[in-house]
């Protein structure tokens, strides 16, 4: 009796913690539930988020894809009508071995090599949804116009995504980067009225008609600069005309390899140096209104006169034909290169004339002396001796009677002086 008494408690211990321990696991269960039904949706918006996200640097990617292929081909040659996918965009070869087979549209000849989008790119973006794209010229006017979607799902849903994903691709848009990046503009619209059939749906409308709040700078010249465009010390390579109203200012050389032509003035501060080619004015003047023209080793060689109204027109060496005094031309003897008077035997070298004039060297008797016995001297002359290289020994001879007649000798240069001139008429 005692025995049956004491097991009784203990079962209904037993019985007491089972079922607490059940309770315990019944409320873990529910917790479970619970936080399962709040996380769920939390995960499931993230991961839609995340998916949105993707899907506008995709966008991004595409459009500036778009922006290279109108780019490459100009407005002139690209091609036109409608693209579906984003195959259209690669390389045949690169991508497909050149034979495609991709179910879009295939891509276009002539893409280079490396194509215009990676050979990876998907044809559809997250959402399931896959770009389609219309291209159009009229006037010279380039127009893409790329739809994506309709989404679906309920209002707030589609609305919140297609925001996330335009917002993203306008961002990442301007991180994109690449040859012929800058040549098209792109607006994005979202249709957000639900009862329409598109509801969700992303255009975006690409044209080279450019927007003045358009952060690029356009490689076809159609968008003026609103600022100065600082080249943080680089080089501006392969230019052409280089037109403006204002200065260019330099602090370093400005070397030209061929012509610097000017409508108005050069004004320089420091020296113009011709190394190899030539100063030339075909119709104007060169003036030196208050310095010098310095020629240390060359020469100035003009067709039409050279003036100086007020200075000095100095020159170690000059081949002048004419020279205006007071409006009359005094004409000098055949084009004077040197003239000097030098003793009797002297050697003189006549010049290196300039193309179509020849070196001339002419002489006459200057001036004489009788020795310690006088003679009559019947004649006096001046004798040239060619001594080769166009050099000559000039001599000044007197004629003097002998005991078998009259003989002419040539003076040593303490008795006799000779005018010498040379020329290059």
């Amino acid at each position: 009796m005692e025995g049956g008494m004491m097991r009784e408690p203990r079962l209904r211990q037993r019985q007491k913690g089972i079922a607490t321990m059940m309770g315990v696991l019944f409320m873990g269960a529910a917790i479970a539930v619970i936080l399962f039904q709040i996380i769920l949706p939390i995960m499931r918006d993230f991961e839609r988020r995340q998916a949105a996200l993707r899907a506008g640097n995709y966008l991004a990617q595409y459009n500036a894809a778009i922006r290279q292929f109108y780019g490459f081909h100009g407005v002139t040659a690209v091609p036109t009508g409608n693209r579906t996918g984003t195959d259209w965009l690669k390389n045949a070869t690169t991508c497909f071995g050149g034979a495609y087979a991709g179910g879009y549209s295939p891509p276009e000849p002539g893409n280079p090599s490396q194509g215009f989008l990676p050979c990876e790119f998907p044809n559809v973006l997250p959402f399931g949804v896959t770009p389609s794209t219309t291209l159009a010229v009229a006037a010279d006017v380039f127009t893409a116009t790329t739809t994506l979607g309709p989404f679906t799902g309920d209002e707030f849903q589609v609305e919140y995504l297609t925001g996330v994903m335009v917002m993203q691709a306008a961002q990442a848009e301007r991180w994109v980067d690449g040859a012929n990046v800058t040549e098209a503009f792109f607006d994005y619209a979202i249709e957000d009225n639900p009862a329409s059939a598109n509801f969700g749906r992303i255009t975006a409308t690409a044209t080279n008609q450019y927007n003045l709040n358009e952060i690029y700078l356009p490689r076809d010249g159609n968008l003026p600069m609103q600022g100065d465009l600082n080249m943080d010390g680089n080089s501006v390579n392969n230019v052409g005309d280089i037109v403006g109203t204002g200065s260019i200012a330099f602090q370093v050389d400005l070397i030209a390899g061929r012509d610097v032509l000017a409508g108005n003035e050069v004004v320089a501060r420091g020296d113009v140096v011709s190394t190899q080619g030539d100063l030339m004015t075909s119709t104007g003047n060169v003036i030196a209104s208050t310095g010098n023209v310095i020629v240390p080793q060359g020469r100035i060689i003009a067709n039409d006169n050279i003036e100086s109204s007020s200075g000095d027109l100095i020159s170690r060496d000059a081949y002048i034909r004419d020279v205006n005094i007071d409006g009359r031309a005094a004409r000098l003897s055949q084009a004077v290169y040197d003239k000097r008077v030098v003793p009797s035997t002297s050697i003189v070298t006549t010049p290196i004339c300039p193309n179509g004039t020849r070196a001339l060297i002419f002489a006459s008797p200057e001036a004489w002396v009788s020795g310690a016995t006088a003679e009559n001297i019947y004649g006096m002359s001046r004798q040239l001796l060619p001594m080769g290289g166009g050099t000559y020994q000039v001599n000044l001879l007197i004629l003097l009677k002998t005991a078998t007649g009259q003989q002419w000798y040539a003076l040593p240069p303490q008795y006799g002086l000779v005018n010498v001139t040379t020329k290059c008429p």
